[in-house]
């Protein structure tokens, strides 16, 4: 369960982003990860909303592979892109996900949206999980953020501030 996972106080990104690639657009994020920016604790939710294969997929690392990754991914050196894109096809594994199918990946770990070279359009959705209480990098709570479930002692606490907050108002 997402408890299970995150805490009992959960936040989720405000927005989600829907994500389409029709076979052959080259209008693709490069190999990345999504920390930084983001919080080394917060977890990417992708959901595929169409039979995701080969290249209609998204390509993973394991966590090992991911830190090797990253050292290509940070190197100044002229042929780190394609050392990188040669790493990642050896190490990524492509992940076949059926419509309906939920992919939770911990942000850190390299991933990459392939060129779709299959004949139907790829279409995903995409947004970011976190406890409440984990640390933030530069994307912060509220603005991306949204509450998305309170433990009653957090919920306490909460209305605690608010009503303290109230009191200080002019």
């Amino acid at each position: 369960t997402m408890t299970d996972l995150y805490g009992p106080d959960i936040a989720m990104q405000k927005s989600t982003n829907i994500v389409i690639h029709q076979p052959g657009d080259k209008n693709i994020p490069p190999i990345h990860r999504d920390s930084p920016p983001s919080s080394n604790f917060e977890t990417v939710v992708w959901v595929p909303l169409v039979h995701c294969f080969k290249t209609k997929g998204l390509m993973v690392l394991d966590r090992e592979n991911s830190i090797r990754g990253t050292e290509l991914l940070l190197s100044d050196e002229k042929d780190s892109k394609s050392e990188l894109d040669k790493f990642t096809d050896r190490y990524g594994e492509n992940v076949d996900m059926n419509f309906g199918q939920v992919l939770i990946f911990w942000g850190p770990l390299l991933h990459d949206v392939p060129i779709n070279m299959e004949s139907e359009t790829r279409w995903s959705l995409n947004l970011r999980c976190k406890n409440i209480f984990s640390p933030y990098e530069l994307v912060e709570m509220p603005e991306y953020y949204r509450v998305l479930k309170l433990s009653p002692l957090s919920r306490l606490a909460v209305d605690l501030e608010k009503e303290r907050f109230a009191r200080d108002l002019p």
